[in-house]
């Protein structure tokens, strides 16, 4: 009984790091990550240790105004590792991205120790990037989904 209990706990951190990635707010990141965690890159320099992985991700998405939706979410609670696959909207560049994360979690406090980022393919400029938005459901359902931007008169 004890692995889906695991399993809700690492899907409940990879959506709380999510939209707290998505919300700019690098406390509730780093609260996510373990002491000695590590987030990897496939063409920047890896980022060690919550509060710097908080820290840039705070920055990149004020700056570059990234956000992120989960699309797909597989957990292995015997391996305590997941499998995320996303979409990335870069709406200053407007841009989207498409990939998947790899999790390896502490076994003990169910926090991140390491992610490895896997792009799908390379950034695609589209016209519509920076016309949508992030909405979140409330209650149960914690999925998210895009919407069309309302537009400014």
């Amino acid at each position: 009984m004890a692995q889906p209990i695991a399993a809700q706990r690492m899907e409940q951190v990879i959506r709380t790091y999510i939209q707290a990635c998505n919300d700019a707010d690098g406390k509730a990141i780093a609260a996510c990550f373990t002491r000695e965690a590590v987030h990897y890159f496939p063409s920047l320099p890896k980022w060690v240790g919550p509060a710097t992985i908080g820290n840039n991700f705070e920055k990149r998405v004020r700056e570059q105004g990234h956000c992120w939706t989960v699309d797909r979410l597989a957990v292995d609670s015997d391996r305590c590792a997941a499998a995320l696959e996303w979409t990335r909207f870069d709406r200053q560049h407007a841009r989207i991205l498409r990939g998947v994360d790899w999790f390896v979690f502490d076994p003990e406090t169910f926090r991140i120790r390491e992610i490895r980022p896997y792009t799908a393919a390379p950034c695609a400029r589209t016209r519509h990037a920076k016309n949508y938005r992030i909405l979140t459901t409330q209650g149960g359902d914690t999925q998210q989904r895009l919407r069309p931007a309302e537009r400014q008169s």
